[in-house]
């Protein structure tokens, strides 16, 4: 029928584990593929993958009351009481999510039709103070799109840095320039999150933008389904907005920023960025490729069509029974490095 699919009877798998059972929002339960002939040999002879239904549930508890033995992630507030714990912090494993925070600017009508403006902004936040102070160290300042480590990833490249660096006194001439002198005149706007996202940046960036260039904007938490429906009709002047990587290439960061039927479309349009990414899309991953990702990033910073603004910081927890977990050479877990589960095996405790 039409639900092979669907049905661990008869769902194709040519690696180590087939599905045993699909309990349908509860979990999947894996076990060994006999028919499977390739090299990575398990040492585990089953695998539960438990379902979390929705965003908030509560992992972090049901893995310290051991429901979940692994592969559990946390960041924000739950990341400070994980390494602040003497046990979960032994458990957990650190890195930089693949995820870029950004400030989203409709380009479409004004004020962020001018470019002056939108530079102005870029030149008014502080993303070490927003990471450091605000955020207590559970994320990184981000000055281009690609996430830390991220494939072609060159956020240290001082250029870069230099084309969205915090710089008040800059921002304010910009301002200026653009005719909203000290903020004068200059419309009083809601900048949007999310469903609970990045509630406590927008309010540091609401203070910096009323500190550094008189401008007023309020934050509005909006449910997420009306945010991504209202972004994406262009109804939205000023949202904090985040992108997490659906794969692991440079290309999934870059190539829809002006794409109109992309979800987060901002109005903008470049001959000069819409040539460097066709360039490079086709290309086998190599320097070249990189070169003109990197072009391409450095030209929607300095026309400021995001403001770019910081990656989280996450932490994966495993129990400390679950060993050949493999992890990078700096000893951290690399979110971009697939774990195969042949490597993960369960020691006695």
């Amino acid at each position: 029928g039409d639900d092979w699919a669907n049905n661990p009877e008869t769902a194709p798998s040519n690696g180590p584990f087939r599905i045993a059972e699909w309990n349908r929002g509860r979990n999947v339960i894996f076990t060994l593929n006999p028919y499977y002939t390739g090299p990575w040999k398990p040492k585990i002879e089953r695998m539960e993958q438990v379902i979390i239904p929705e965003a908030g549930a509560p992992t972090l508890e049901m893995y310290q009351a051991g429901d979940i033995d692994g592969d559990v992630s946390v960041r924000g507030d739950a990341l400070v009481q994980v390494l602040a714990d003497p046990q979960l912090s032994k458990e957990a494993y650190t890195t930089v999510a693949p995820v870029s925070a950004y400030l989203y600017m409709n380009q479409r009508t004004g004020p962020f039709d001018n470019t002056l403006v939108r530079q102005a902004l870029s030149h008014a936040i502080d993303r070490e103070g927003l990471c450091e102070n605000v955020m207590r160290g559970t994320c990184i300042p981000a000055y281009g799109f690609l996430p830390k480590d991220f494939p072609c990833e060159r956020n240290d490249d001082p250029e870069l840095r230099a084309i969205q660096n915090y710089d008040p006194a800059r921002a304010k001439e910009l301002m200026a320039e653009a005719g909203y002198p000290n903020g004068e005149g200059f419309p009083e706007l809601v900048i949007y999150t999310k469903e609970g996202e990045f509630v406590r940046e927008a309010e540091a960036i609401q203070r910096m933008l009323r500190e550094n260039l008189g401008v007023t904007v309020t934050p509005q938490n909006i449910e997420r389904a009306l945010f991504v429906e209202m972004i994406g009709n262009g109804e939205l002047q000023l949202a904090l907005n985040r992108w997490g990587a659906d794969f692991i290439d440079p290309s999934n960061f870059v190539d829809w920023w002006d794409d109109p039927a992309a979800s987060y479309f901002t109005g903008w349009q470049d001959e000069t960025y819409r040539q460097l990414i066709d360039e490079a899309r086709p290309m086998i991953m190599s320097e070249e490729r990189c070169d003109l990702y990197h072009e391409a990033i450095k030209l929607l910073a300095s026309e400021a069509i995001g403001v770019f603004l910081l990656n989280p910081v996450q932490a994966t927890l495993y129990k400390e029974y679950v060993a050949g977990i493999p992890l990078t050479d700096d000893g951290t877990l690399g979110v971009y490095n697939m774990i195969i589960p042949n490597e993960i095996y369960i020691k006695q405790h």
